[in-house]
């Protein structure tokens, strides 16, 4: 259970950085599947959308390192992962008459998944996520989401997880691109050391 936790959860880190490091062209991403597939009053909603799957992904991906939290995260892992199945599953299986959309955003614009391999990526990750869920199904849930609401570390952790899209907004246009990625790793490093911080040291 523990490598399929440390996997689900290092999966959703690494999406998360990746896409915000350009959260301009993820939201791209998301307008495209939102004129494709959804209703169009969700186009006004396309920078908040990304802001949001890009923290909630790192708020999930770094609790779920903790074994307190483990229910709780394994819900939403297959909550989640059931969304961008049937999202992939969609784009493949029923394309619009432009065809399916080329890349699903999952990793940003520096990785690059077909349709195809969209979906088999997150239905591989869904199957985990079951299983995950299926490990952790005698767990009392209540108990976990109850801890979770009266520990401020949470909501640290969910403070944090917002600072990389905000500052890919802020200044991916406006810094030279060897300084902006430069700041954007310096300020990543912060953010992952504030976390050790915030709950390793804590737990001794």
């Amino acid at each position: 259970m523990k490598s399929l936790r440390f996997i689900l959860s290092a999966t959703f880190v690494l999406a998360s950085v990746m896409k915000a490091v350009n959260i301009h062209s993820f939201a791209s991403e998301i307008r495209m599947y939102i004129d494709a597939y959804m209703s169009e009053w969700l186009e006004a909603l396309v920078m908040p959308l990304a802001i949001v799957v890009c923290s909630l992904e790192l708020w999930v991906g770094l609790l779920a390192w903790r074994q307190r939290y483990v229910m709780v995260t394994s819900v939403m892992f297959a909550v989640m992962m059931s969304f961008f199945v049937y999202l992939t599953g969609l784009n493949l299986f029923f394309p619009t008459i432009m065809g399916s959309i080329e890349s699903c955003g999952c990793f940003g614009e520096l990785v690059h998944f077909s349709p195809f391999a969209s979906f088999v990526k997150s239905a591989v990750l869904w199957v985990l996520a079951i299983i995950l869920l299926g490990y952790c199904v005698r767990l009392d849930i209540w108990h976990d989401a109850v801890a979770m609401i009266k520990d401020w570390r949470v909501y640290a952790v969910g403070m944090m997880s917002v600072v990389l899209p905000v500052f890919s907004i802020m200044f991916f246009e406006v810094l030279d691109h060897t300084m902006y990625i430069i700041v954007y790793v310096g300020v990543l490093s912060v953010m992952l050391l504030s976390y050790v911080f915030v709950y390793v040291r804590h737990e001794k």
